[in-house]
C-alpha cells in the first residue's frame, strides 16, 4: 500500500514477519531511572535559586530544574539515587531540616547551567 485509496479493500487480522532495527533508545529511556528529593517548587526562578544556594554547602548535588509542563515550573531537587527506597533516608533527613520533602523520579538527566 502506498497511501492511495483502494475501494472495497479490507485488511483483517493476521500475522506477518517484520524486521525492526533499533537505531538508539529514546533519550529519556537511555539512562536508568534515578530518584531525587524535591524540597521546593517556585513560580519565580530567583526564589528556587535562593533555596538551592542555602542548601548547596550541605548538599552539593542540590540543583534547580525547570519543568515547563507544570506549575510552578522551578523545582529544587537534591540527590540522584537508583531507587525510591535509596532516596528515602535523604528525604527523611531533609524533612527534619526543612519540614517538607518528597521523593520524585527524574524524567531525564538533570540539566545543568539553568
Amino acid at each position: 500500500m502506498d497511501g492511495h485509496y483502494v475501494p472495497n479493500l479490507t485488511i483483517g487480522p493476521g500475522v506477518v514477519k517484520v524486521r525492526l532495527e533499533v537505531i538508539r533508545a529514546p533519550r529519556a529511556l537511555a539512562a536508568p531511572d534515578q530518584f531525587a528529593v524535591q524540597v521546593g517548587a517556585f513560580v519565580i526562578r530567583a526564589n528556587a535559586e535562593r533555596l538551592e544556594r542555602s542548601l548547596r554547602g550541605r548538599y552539593p548535588d542540590c540543583r534547580v530544574v525547570h519543568r515547563e509542563s507544570s506549575h510552578p515550573p522551578w523545582r529544587v531537587l537534591v540527590g540522584a539515587e537508583p531507587s525510591p527506597e535509596a532516596a528515602g533516608p535523604l528525604a527523611e533527613q531533609l524533612r527534619r531540616e526543612l519540614g517538607a520533602a518528597f521523593v520524585v523520579r527524574l524524567d531525564a538527566p538533570a540539566p545543568s547551567g539553568l
